[in-house]
């Protein structure tokens, strides 16, 4: 009766060993509920479409159809199979709120003096509620602001604004939320504006809060971009007797980036593929920071970045990268 006992004691402990195996991996899969899902695609699509970077039109239509299925299961990992190209960095944060982070399969490709999108898939198991925060030595301002000291400290040098080529930034206004929602997996939107061409390397870091990151620098990955150079375009306009004159310019173009009008000095903002966009310019006064803080360009660039390019500008010379 005895060795009975035993026998069926060690029957049920080798029976639930390879559960929790899985379990202290961290092997088991992120799962997610379709409904709430598909609502966060939605978002994501408009805030995209928003910001002048739509998803694809096959995409988008291929995305209705999956969402339309009838398995939730199938119809969640045909969406995240149609996203993950556009994916620069996936985010894993486990069970203890620990942050890891690999290489997504979009191609690092941006553009000089302007700005392109990609994604960053987050597979939230704690789950966690909290703002997703990125870094990076490679972003930041490339100049200081005065403070009228007669000796002042040198606090950037030249190495240093030299390696701050890039700008990073999450983009948190509506659509899009400015905290994780707790789904098990969700998007984010990573903005990134390149000031030089050819390639730069970066550094992204990723954390939900002090002391989330992983140990054994799993936080941050290596980047190599490959920035292609912009074209300058110089117009001079005046009227017919030579004279000052206000004036609305609009562009259109079909190829994959489009770097729209801007006065001379001002960052250029990427655009996609068969959009257009206006400007409307005196000439004659031909403000100093011509781009409103409320549009969306305002917002898709760092305030520290565009005021270190900012200076007086010739009214009668403009520019389109």
């Amino acid at each position: 009766m005895q060795s009975h006992f035993w026998t069926r004691r060690s029957v049920l402990v080798s029976l639930a060993a390879p559960a929790v195996v899985r379990r202290l991996s961290g092997q088991a899969q992120t799962t997610v509920a379709l409904q709430p899902f598909a609502q966060h695609v939605r978002r994501l699509e408009d805030a995209l479409a928003y910001l002048g970077q739509p998803i694809p039109a096959g995409v988008h239509d291929r995305i209705n159809a999956a969402i339309g299925g009838a398995n939730e299961e199938q119809a969640v990992a045909a969406v995240q199979k149609l996203l993950d190209p556009l994916v620069i960095a996936i985010v894993n944060i486990n069970g203890e709120s620990r942050v890891k982070v690999t290489q997504g399969d979009a191609k690092p490709e941006l553009v000089e003096g302007g700005t392109r999108l990609f994604l960053v898939k987050v597979e939230n198991q704690a789950p966690v509620r909290n703002r997703l925060v990125v870094e990076s030595p490679n972003s930041g301002p490339a100049s200081l602001r005065s403070r009228g000291e007669a000796e002042p400290k040198l606090e950037l040098t030249p190495k240093m604004a030299a390696e701050r080529w890039a700008d990073f930034s999450i983009y948190l206004q509506s659509p899009m939320a400015q905290r994780l929602s707790g789904l098990g997996i969700e998007y984010v939107i990573l903005q990134v504006y390149s000031r030089d061409r050819g390639q730069r390397s970066a550094q992204l870091a990723f954390n939900v809060g002090q002391g989330t990151q992983d140990i054994g620098f799993r936080n941050d990955i290596l980047v190599v971009f490959d920035s292609k150079p912009a074209r300058s375009v110089l117009l001079h306009v005046t009227d017919e007797k030579g004279g000052h004159l206000s004036l609305r310019l609009s562009f259109a173009i079909a190829s994959s980036v489009f770097i729209p009008f801007h006065p001379s000095g001002s960052r250029p903002i990427s655009r996609s593929s068969r959009r257009s966009t206006a400007w409307r310019e005196s000439a004659s006064a031909c403000p100093r920071d011509p781009t409103p803080s409320s549009t969306r360009a305002g917002r898709s660039i760092s305030p520290s970045l565009r005021n270190s390019q900012s200076r007086q500008r010739d009214p009668m010379k403009c520019r389109s990268s």
